[in-house]
C-alpha cells in the first residue's frame, strides 16, 4: 500500500484513515507492505512517531526503516507484518528526486507448483502416491476386521516366533486397509493441484448483537455514499467513522473474551494459547525445493555422520559418571517386561490424539482408534509375543520424515527441517516400554532433580524456578554466578547406541529388557516423502528415532550422569552450567 501525507494535513485524520485501511487489509490475514513519504520525522522520538509506530504495532507492523532519507531527516519508510529474515531495506540514492529511495528485497519463497510455474526436474524420476482415507469408511474397515479368524491368521506356530506373529496380524491389516483404502501410483509430474482441506472456523464468539451492528455499519456507509451534499457526507462519515470503530471494538472484545475462555477451558492452557496466536497469524505459501527426495535423506543421513565423526574422543570412559552399579546385581534391576491385556491396550491407544497424519504405511492414529475395539486381542497377542522375546518388529522401525522449511533461502537444503512420522503401531509397543521404563527409574530414584525435560511433575517452569533459587542463593551468598548456556547440535540424532546401552546396564536394566532396546535401536531406516513422491531409505546408524514415544526418555537416562564442576541444569538437550564463587575471575574461569 502506497501512501502520502501532506505536511500541512491533520494528523488525527491521517491516523484515522490509516487505521481504517491496515484494519481492512488485516482482517485479510494477508502479508501488507505499507511505504510511502509520509513526512514524519522517524529518527527521533516524538509524540507523532510514537502515536505512528504505536498505530503500526497495533496492526502487526514493524517500521522497517529509520535511515535518513532527506538530509538528515527519516521522512519516508516502509512498515511490514513480514518476518525481518525473509527481506532486507536499505537506503539508495536515485539521483532524480529531493528524497532518496527506500528498496524493499524480498527472500519470501514461493511455491514451485504455482499456477505458470515448472515443476521441480526431479518430479519425472518419481511416482507420486496418493492414498484417501475417508472417516465415514473406518466403520467399515472395523467391520471387516472384525469378521477374521484371527486365530487361523496369526497360527500358534507363529506366537513363538514375535517377527513372524507381528508379521501376521499386520499382514491382515494392512490387506483389508488396502482394499478398502488403495494407494493410487500417479507417475511423472502430478497433473493438477489438490485444494487444500478448508478448516472449520469456530465463530460462535460473533453473536446476532455483532450481526446487528455490522448491518448499521454498512448502512451507515451506503446513506454516506449515497449523499447528495458536501455537509451531508461530512455529517454521514464521522457517523460512519464512530459506529465502525465502535463494531471493531465490539468485535476485538467478543474475540478476546473467546479467546479467554478457550484457553482456560483447555486442558493444556499453554498449547491452547499457541493455538490462538497461530491461527491469527497468516499462512507462508508453501514451500517446494528443487532438491529430491533422496537428496534430503542423504543430505539428512550424511550430516548426522559428519557431526558424529568429528566428535573427540572423550578424556573419560562415559559409564565412569555413575555412581550406582546394578550390573552385577548390586541395586534395583529391570530384566523382564510386564505382559498387558487387551483392554490395557484399547486405553494407550484410546489416549492417542487423533491426527489424521498418515504413517508410512498410510495408516494414521484416527485410523488405529477407530478399529482398536476390534483389533485389540491379536494386536496384544502380537505385543506379548515381542515382550516376552524382548523383540522389536523390523516393520515398526522405518520413519517416513517430511522437510519442513524453516527459514531463509528456500533452495538451501539446509534450510529445512526433518520432521519423522513413525509407524503409528509402534507408538502402541513404545509407549508399554516407556512406561514400565519410567516406573522403574522413577520409582527408585535413578533420575537426577536437575532434568527437567519429559518427566511427570517437571516443566520449563521448575527448571526456570531452580534456576532462579540458585541466582538468589548466590546474590545473598555475596557470590558470582556464571552461566554457560549449551546448544547440543542434532543431540537427539547422534546420541551412540553403545554407550547408551552400556549406560542401561550401569541402571540394572538387563537380559529381555535390554535386549528389547538394543533391538529397538537396531537397523532402523528412514524415507524421506515429498507431496507423495518417497527417497529410497537409508539405514540410521546413530540417535534415538526422532517423533518416537521412547526417544525422549532414552536420552535423559544417556545424560542423566551429566554433573560437572558445579550445579548442571538439564531439559533435555538445553544444558546450562553454573558456576559460582567469590571471584569472578575464578568463576569465568571455571565456566
Amino acid at each position: 500500500m502506497s501512501v502520502y501525507r501532506s505536511p500541512d494535513g491533520n494528523f488525527n485524520d491521517f491516523l484515522e484513515r490509516l487505521e481504517d485501511c491496515l484494519s481492512y487489509l488485516s482482517l485479510r490475514k494477508k502479508k501488507i507492505v505499507v511505504c510511502g513519504d509520509f513526512n514524519i520525522h522517524l529518527e527521533t522520538p516524538s509524540t507523532k512517531e510514537r502515536r505512528f509506530t504505536n498505530l503500526l504495532l497495533s496492526q502487526g507492523l514493524f517500521v522497517a526503516n529509520r535511515l535518513p532519507t532527506r538530509g538528515h531527516s527519516c521522512l519516508d519508510t516502509m512498515a511490514t507484518n513480514i518476518d525481518s529474515w525473509d527481506y532486507n531495506v536499505s537506503v539508495v540514492t536515485p539521483m532524480v528526486a529531493d528524497h532518496d529511495a527506500v528498496v524493499m528485497d524480498l527472500n519470501y519463497p514461493c511455491s514451485a507448483t504455482s499456477e505458470g510455474k515448472t515443476p521441480p526436474s526431479w518430479h519425472e524420476d518419481y511416482n507420486f502416491i496418493k492414498r484417501t482415507v475417508k472417516d465415514d469408511q473406518l466403520p467399515l474397515l472395523s467391520w471387516q476386521l472384525g469378521q477374521l479368524d484371527w486365530r487361523k491368521e496369526m497360527p500358534e506356530s507363529t506366537v513363538l516366533e514375535p517377527e513372524s506373529c507381528f508379521n501376521s496380524f499386520f499382514t491382515s491389516f494392512m490387506f483389508e486397509f488396502d482394499n478398502l483404502f488403495p494407494a493410487k501410483t500417479l507417475s511423472g509430474v502430478k497433473s493438477k493441484r489438490t485444494r487444500p482441506t478448508a478448516k472449520i472456523v469456530d465463530k460462535t464468539w460473533y453473536t446476532p448483537k455483532l450481526r446487528h451492528l455490522k448491518s448499521l455499519v454498512i448502512a451507515v456507509h451506503d446513506r454516506y455514499k449515497s449523499a447528495k451534499s458536501v455537509e451531508e457526507q461530512i455529517k454521514l462519515y464521522s457517523t460512519y467513522l464512530r459506529t465502525n470503530r465502535l463494531y471493531r471494538s465490539k468485535v476485538t472484545d467478543a474475540k478476546r473474551a473467546h479467546n479467554v475462555q478457550f484457553i482456560e477451558n483447555s486442558p493444556n492452557p499453554c498449547k491452547a494459547a499457541w493455538e490462538v496466536v497461530n491461527d491469527s497469524r497468516s499462512k507462508k505459501p508453501k514451500v517446494v525445493s528443487s532438491s529430491s527426495p533422496d537428496s534430503f535423506n542423504n543430505f539428512f543421513v550424511d550430516t548426522v555422520e559428519e557431526i558424529v565423526s568429528s566428535i573427540p574422543a572423550g578424556v573419560q570412559d562415559p559409564l565412569n559418571f555413575r555412581t550406582i552399579n546394578a550390573e552385577h546385581g548390586q541395586g534395583p534391576c529391570l530384566s523382564q517386561w510386564k505382559e498387558v491385556t487387551p483392554s490395557e491396550v484399547v486405553k494407550i491407544v484410546k489416549n492417542f490424539k487423533a491426527s489424521s497424519s498418515p504413517d508410512i504405511y498410510g495408516v494414521s492414529c484416527k485410523v488405529l482408534k477407530a478399529v482398536i475395539d476390534t483389533v485389540a486381542v491379536p494386536l496384544c497377542t502380537a505385543i506379548n509375543s515381542c515382550l516376552r522375546q524382548g523383540v522389536f518388529p523390523a516393520k515398526l522401525k522405518v520413519a517416513c520424515t517430511v522437510p519442513i522449511f524453516k527459514k531463509g533461502n528456500a533452495e538451501d537444503i539446509a534450510n529445512y527441517r526433518p520432521i519423522s512420522v513413525l509407524p503409528i503401531m509402534s507408538k502402541v509397543l513404545e509407549t508399554i516400554l516407556k512406561t514400565q521404563l519410567t516406573n522403574f527409574f522413577e520409582s527408585h530414584l535413578l533420575l537426577g532433580d536437575h532434568q527437567h525435560g519429559f518427566r511427570r511433575d517437571h516443566s520449563t517452569t521448575t527448571a526456570l524456578l531452580s534456576l532462579s533459587a540458585e541466582i538468589i542463593r548466590a546474590f545473598e551468598d555475596g557470590d558470582s554466578l556464571a552461566l554457560t548456556l549449551c546448544d547440543l547440535s542434532k543431540a537427539f540424532d547422534c546420541v551412540p547406541h553403545r554407550i547408551l546401552l552400556d549406560k542401561m546396564k550401569k541402571y540394572g536394566i538387563r537380559e529381555i529388557a535390554l535386549q528389547t532396546l538394543e533391538n529397538y535401536l537396531e537397523n532402523r531406516r528412514q524415507i524421506v516423502s515429498i507431496g507423495g513422491a518417497t527417497s529410497s531409505s537409508r539405514e540410521i546408524m546413530h540417535g534415538v528415532p526422532q517423533g518416537s514415544v521412547l526417544g525422549p526418555l532414552l536420552f535423559i537416562i544417556l545424560v542423566n550422569d551429566l554433573r560437572l564442576n558445579g550445579q548442571t541444569l538439564l531439559f533435555a538437550d538445553d544444558t546450562t552450567l553454573v558456576s559460582k564463587g567469590g571471584c569472578m575471575d575464578e568463576v569465568l574461569r571455571d565456566a
